[in-house]
């Protein structure tokens, strides 16, 4: 069972209203399901799902790729063979990212699980990259690329991106080609193979997909901030763990969640996510605004790693 099939499975009653990115593949996605249209926040027209999300699971379920590149066989792009080890650390959270799947991600995240699952809409996440991002941006684990298109940085903004799987980079890449990003295939779970230093990073729904207890996952906070700048920023969301103020449907998807693997955040509390940041960092700010999810901003970072930058990142 994939997680959009989760779900929808702790969530049937409800009905999906908030938009999508404006994407065709979307639009594919939700043909016959009643829709109206709208403008995103960057003005563009799109397409808001009004009708019920079980055509998401159906789409996933048609794709014979999904499960096979989940488990690393083979890429639909041409049919060469990925290179997913199912032995790299987190790899339950990261395995399922297929290119047909990162097609409905926006969709799914934003249109379904965040305005009736989690009770929150996107500006919480929009506003940390609209205040935080800087000229040399570090994105780890950037999704789809959502929010850094949707805050629209300057054009001579350095990004770099950085995922272990190259489903991701190729989709970011493609999402982001206007600012020419940097991909890097890497594992924020180890050192990264970054000269930095960068002025900022985002960290945006990676934690609670990582494994845990949540202070092992301080590895990675330690890793990013150590191609920080002294005066970098490091700004993210995570999805809490079962002590959290969830609704009853936000809870019943935790658990289902950690049950297939896809999270591995059962015990991640708001104490033990301060207590990563400050091991890390010298400023902490964390904001819980509806109970199921964290965001935060960690800055000036307590230990840096001493390198000079590379010609591939002027």
């Amino acid at each position: 069972m994939d997680l959009v099939t989760l779900a929808i499975t702790v969530h049937t009653r409800t009905t999906c209203g908030t938009p999508a990115r404006p994407q065709a593949e979307v639009v594919k996605v939700f043909a016959g399901v009643p829709t109206s249209t709208r403008r995103s926040v960057s003005g563009a027209v799109v397409r808001d799902v009004v009708g019920p999300p079980r055509i998401l699971s159906e789409f996933l379920r048609q794709d014979e790729s999904f499960s096979q590149i989940s488990r690393g066989t083979r890429d639909v792009n041409g049919g060469a063979r990925m290179n997913l080890d199912p032995h790299e650390p987190g790899y339950q959270g990261f395995k399922d990212y297929t290119p047909r799947f990162l097609t409905i991600y926006d969709a799914w995240v934003l249109g379904f699980m965040a305005p009736r699952v989690w009770k929150m809409g996107e500006e919480p996440g929009l506003n940390l990259y609209r205040k935080h991002m800087r000229r040399r941006h570090l994105d780890v684990g950037p999704g789809t690329g959502y929010f850094i298109a949707e805050s629209e940085p300057p054009k001579d903004t350095e990004l770099t991106l950085v995922d272990p799987n190259p489903n991701v980079l190729d989709h970011c890449a493609k999402t982001l080609a206007a600012w020419e990003p940097t991909t890097v295939r890497a594992n924020v779970l180890e050192p990264l193979p970054l000269q930095g230093p960068f002025d900022s990073a985002g960290l945006t729904h990676v934690i609670h997909c990582l494994p845990g207890p949540l202070m092992a996952k301080a590895r990675a906070i330690g890793h990013i901030a150590s191609v920080l700048s002294p005066e970098g920023v490091l700004f993210g969301g995570t999805v809490l763990g079962l002590s959290a103020r969830h609704t009853w449907s936000a809870r019943m998807f935790v658990r289902l969640a950690n049950l297939h693997g896809g999270f591995d955040n059962r015990d991640d509390d708001i104490e033990g996510l301060q207590a990563m940041l400050d091991e890390h960092f010298h400023e902490v700010e964390i904001e819980t605004p509806t109970g199921s999810v964290a965001y935060f901003v960690g800055s000036r970072p307590r230990s840096i790693r001493q390198t000079t930058r590379t010609s591939s990142i002027p």
